[in-house]
């Protein structure tokens, strides 16, 4: 190519050099800023929670998180007992200068961060509490139990005016929006459950539609703010709006697949902004499908399993003996590269006839259906060496070791009416 052919690359006011962001995204509404003079659509957002020790924090079987988390805290007690005696003997100053060397690293004990060490030199007293046992959303459409707790999570955020500590059960929801859109499927979740830093895949950022009052954790309020409300319904009919239907609106507006296109360089460089639909018809299109979506996101247990074909192990036929051992997952795959309308299970069952639409739905380049297939399986850590198996959940919380093949197949169907949904969103037609 001649030199005089080539065209000038000029950076924008943002300096982005390639990919640039579109002007238009910063007139929308801002979801959350840190800059408490800055306008914004919610009170209160978080980060998804840091455990910086997943293998221990997290697990399928509640039982066996309780087990790995009682012995980890005894471990931390004996050890604030020996570096306090230490301190002591040899003068706190100079221990604590050096203390990850008066520390044991045993692996298979306590997994430590900055966090704990901290605690250690502070002279804290851990004591294991059933309570902070909870569900919570690991991976998209895949719950582990949590312990969950501000001294043995390191870093929870804002979370507990989200998912108050010690209530097992909150009713609220989360928008989880990925950090750094890479522009391929859907750039935000919903989860009526703790979200962990990376239950997207990425980094998430949180947006809830209520929040707790700091001192009882019973009182709660919208976490959409007044302005939220008004700077996104403002023209409007007199109809009243409340901050769940915009709540719904954006969850819509996320999953408008012009919206993702058209500011992608955007949200792969900045918190989400929400923009102004021009219509009422429109603003309620995209809240009603993003109720209806969230329903679905949030409740997908619920869904009906989608009938596929089974070319080995059709119940329909026998039941099996023992359920436990003919359901067990280990890992599912796809019976050939490339050909993802046949999955094996396991040795005793195979799925075929797998509508390949369902694949469409996309959370951070991989299909739904195919995080199911990541997370559905049996992992051990080596350094640990904690296992972690998706049947513990099936069998011990859920009572149906079926519970893997089901989620499989009901996910299909959450994907397939999930698109279905995205693709009867309006043309967004917006104010700028």
């Amino acid at each position: 190519m001649n030199v005089d052919d080539w065209n000038v690359v000029e950076p924008n006011k943002h300096y982005d050099w390639l990919n640039q962001r579109s002007d238009v995204f910063d007139s929308f509404e801002c979801l959350g800023s840190k800059k408490r003079s800055e306008k914004v659509i919610f009170n209160e957002y978080s980060s998804g929670v840091v455990t910086s020790r997943d293998a221990w924090a997290y697990n399928f079987g509640k039982n066996r998180l309780a087990k790995n988390m009682q012995k980890m805290i005894n471990m931390y007690n004996q050890q604030r007992v020996s570096v306090r005696t230490l301190m002591e003997q040899e003068g706190q100053e100079k221990i604590i200068k050096s203390i990850r060397n008066h520390l044991s690293h045993d692996s298979t004990r306590i997994s430590w961060a900055r966090g704990l060490i901290n605690a250690i030199k502070l002279n804290k007293v851990l004591k294991f509490e059933t309570s902070k046992l909870r569900e919570s959303l690991y991976r998209p459409f895949s719950k582990q139990w949590l312990y969950y707790d501000q001294q043995l999570n390191e870093v929870i955020s804002r979370m507990p005016k989200i998912f108050p500590i010690g209530r097992p059960h909150t009713n609220n929801r989360v928008i989880l929006t990925d950090s750094t859109f890479n522009g391929y499927g859907m750039v935000a979740l919903m989860s009526d459950l703790v979200p962990d830093l990376n239950c997207n895949g990425v980094v998430v950022h949180c947006f809830p539609l209520k929040l707790f009052e700091n001192s009882e954790y019973e009182d709660t309020y919208s976490a959409v703010s007044k302005y939220g409300v008004k700077a996104l319904t403002e023209g409007f009919s007199s109809r009243s709006f409340t901050p769940s239907d915009v709540f719904y609106y954006i969850y819509g507006v996320f999953h408008s697949l012009e919206y993702l296109k058209q500011y992608k360089n955007n949200l792969s460089k900045q918190l989400p902004r929400i923009p102004k639909v021009k219509r009422e018809e429109d603003f309620w299109a995209f809240s009603n499908a993003g109720r209806e979506l969230g329903d679905l996101h949030c409740g997908y247990e619920d869904v009906e399993p989608y009938k596929v074909t089974f070319s080995r192990g059709d119940v329909a036929l026998s039941a099996p003996e023992d359920p436990e051992a003919f359901y067990r997952v280990t890992k599912m795959k796809f019976a050939k590269k490339g050909e993802k309308s046949t999955v094996v299970y396991n040795a005793n069952i195979t799925m075929t006839d797998i509508p390949l639409e369902a694949y469409e739905y996309v959370i951070n380049r991989k299909p739904a259906l195919e995080w199911v297939m990541d997370r559905q399986c049996v992992k051990t850590e080596k350094r640990s060496g904690i296992v972690n198996d998706a049947n513990h959940y099936a069998i011990e919380t859920v009572g149906d070791p079926a519970y893997p093949l089901k989620l499989f197949q009901r996910v299909i169907t959450v994907s397939l009416e999930t698109m279905r949904i995205v693709k009867s969103l309006p043309k967004l037609d917006i104010d700028v």
